[in-house]
C-alpha cells in the first residue's frame, strides 16, 4: 500500500515531470491516478476469479491467498520480461499453490485461451469488421478486380492451360465466288462493297472484308 499512497501523493502535489535518468515522468492528475488504479485493481481480480474458477477440486484454498500467490506470480513474471509471462506465471503457481496435479496444468491452459487468445480472437475480428466498413468504396473496387482475374486465370488452371478460341472464321465461298442467295445477301453486299461485318461473339468488334480473295482481317 505504501507505493499506490506515495503515487497519489506525487499526483496531488508535483505539477512539474519528474527526471530519471533521460526520462521525463509527468504525474497525470489525482483524479486520472485514482481511476487508473481502480482500473488495474479490477481487471487484476477478474483475472484472478477467472483462473480460481478453473482450478481443480483437490487444490483447497482461499480466494485472498490464491490472490497473493497469484500477484507474485504476475511480478515475478513481469521481471523476467517474457512475453505474457508464458511458463513463469505456471511455474510460480505449479510451484506454490498446495496439491499441485495433472489438472493444474489444464487450467493454466484453459485460463490463457479464455483470459488471453479469446478477446485477441474478438479484437481482430471486430477491428477488421470496422475496417472493412470504413473502407467499403475500396473493398467493393478490390473485390469486382478479383472476380475479374479470378473468371481469367481459372480456367486455364482448370484446364492445364489448354484453351483454344473457338473458329470464328466466315466461309464466304457460297456467297461471293459463286452463287449467292438471299440468307447471304448482307454477307454478300458488304463483301462486294469492301465494308465492315460484325464479329459474331463481340459486337464492339468489326472486320474490314477483302472481296477480291474472301479473306477476313482484322482492323
Amino acid at each position: 500500500m505504501t507505493i499506490p499512497a506515495l503515487y497519489f501523493v506525487a499526483c496531488l502535489f508535483r505539477k512539474q515531470p519528474l527526471h530519471f535518468f533521460s526520462v521525463n515522468f509527468q504525474p497525470p492528475p489525482l483524479r486520472i491516478a485514482i481511476s487508473q488504479t481502480g482500473v488495474a485493481a479490477a481487471d487484476f481480480l477478474c483475472a484472478s476469479a477467472a483462473l480460481y474458477v478453473l482450478l481443480p477440486s483437490d487444490v483447497s484454498i482461499s480466494f485472498l491467498s490464491f490472490t497473493a500467490i497469484f500477484l507474485l506470480a504476475i511480478i515475478v513474471a513481469l521481471i523476467s520480461h517474457v512475453p505474457g509471462g508464458l511458463g513463469v506465471l505456471e511455474l510460480v503457481l505449479i510451484t506454490m499453490l498446495p496439491h499441485s496435479t495433472h489438472g493444474l496444468v489444464a487450467t493454466l491452459l484453459a485460463y490463457r485461451v479464455i483470459y488471453y487468445l479469446f478477446p485477441l480472437v474478438l479484437a481482430v475480428v471486430s477491428v477488421a469488421i470496422a475496417t472493412l466498413r470504413h473502407h467499403s468504396a475500396r473493398v467493393a473496387a478490390y473485390s469486382g478486380q478479383a472476380v475479374k482475374w479470378t473468371s481469367i486465370v481459372s480456367p486455364r488452371i482448370i484446364t492445364g492451360g489448354r484453351i483454344r478460341r473457338r473458329d470464328h472464321s466466315v466461309d464466304f465461298r457460297s456467297a461471293s465466288c459463286g452463287g449467292r442467295s438471299n440468307a447471304n445477301r448482307p454477307a454478300d453486299d458488304a463483301i462486294a462493297g469492301g465494308g465492315t461485318l460484325p464479329f459474331p461473339r463481340q459486337r464492339d468488334r468489326r472486320f474490314a472484308l477483302d472481296p477480291r480473295s474472301c479473306v477476313v482481317s482484322p482492323n
